[in-house]
């Protein structure tokens, strides 16, 4: 048995029932003969029909949408965890690349804003509002998606994050919290979801098709990769390491999400 565990960016999804599970594998199937007929090879048919009828299926506003994986339920998160050491990381932007552009203003944006007010309060927020706008912000950002997209990153992966670093706390366990931070130049990417993985596994050639890794230099982006390969194998050797740290920023290393 384990005895310790890192969670990195662990989503919170409400899981599909088996009668919708079956009604979308019915409907993706279905899709994908027809695109076969159409010409499409096996495999890329069987993407695109994924993805054309996963958007169908519709999420509440601002919040992850269903997916095929099998997920955390939303009442395990205060489950006891038999490990003793826990790593926890989210990303700043989680949510960033699974959030619909709407026309800035739209009927379906302020409704959209208005629910993850109502759903969502992460600390990053009281923060900034108690300093002033903006804070380290990616560049042409909006206010307006700015708080958007840090609510429904809350919303989607920090507050289920922080439920079971406490729940882990509360039983004695060693947590450490980290906060990945380093941006991607896409125009709108932020540091989202996964940004951080290349930097995990340091194997950049893997990589050279990815879009989000463009500005990085080489240099730039082995020092970031090994700065997070030691931060892990230090919490794997039980070293001493901060239990609250931003990787990837040179502003102050508090963790702000978690």
């Amino acid at each position: 048995m384990f005895d310790q565990v890192a969670l990195l960016s662990i989503p919170q999804i409400s899981p599909w029932s088996g009668a919708h599970r079956s009604a979308f594998t019915r409907d993706t199937v279905a899709r994908c003969e027809e695109m076969q007929r159409q010409g499409d090879p096996q495999e890329v048919a069987l993407l695109r029909a994924g993805a054309e009828v996963l958007s169908h299926h519709t999420s509440p506003p601002g919040a992850m949408a269903p997916m095929y994986l099998p997920v955390w339920p939303v009442a395990a998160a205060e489950t006891p965890l038999h490990v003793s050491a826990l790593y926890v990381r989210v990303t700043d932007h989680e949510m960033s690349v699974f959030l619909p552009q709407l026309a800035a203003g739209s009927k379906q944006d302020v409704a959209r804003l208005s629910t993850l007010r109502a759903q969502s309060d992460p600390p990053i927020l009281s923060r900034a509002c108690a300093q002033g706008w903006p804070q380290d912000w990616p560049h042409g950002w909006s206010e307006d998606w700015v708080e958007t997209v840090t609510r429904a990153s809350w919303l989607s992966f920090g507050a289920f994050a922080e439920a079971i670093a406490k729940a882990a706390e509360g039983r004695g366990r060693k947590v450490i919290r980290r906060q990945f931070a380093a941006r991607s130049d896409l125009p709108g990417v932020g540091a989202a979801h996964c940004f951080d993985l290349p930097f995990q596994f340091g194997n950049p050639a893997d990589w050279h098709d990815a879009p989000m890794l463009n500005g990085w230099s080489s240099q730039a982006f082995e020092a970031l990769s090994q700065e997070m390969r030691a931060d892990l194998a230090a919490f794997v050797l039980n070293t001493s390491q901060p239990l609250n740290r931003r990787i990837g920023t040179p502003l102050p290393t508090e963790c702000h999400i978690l």
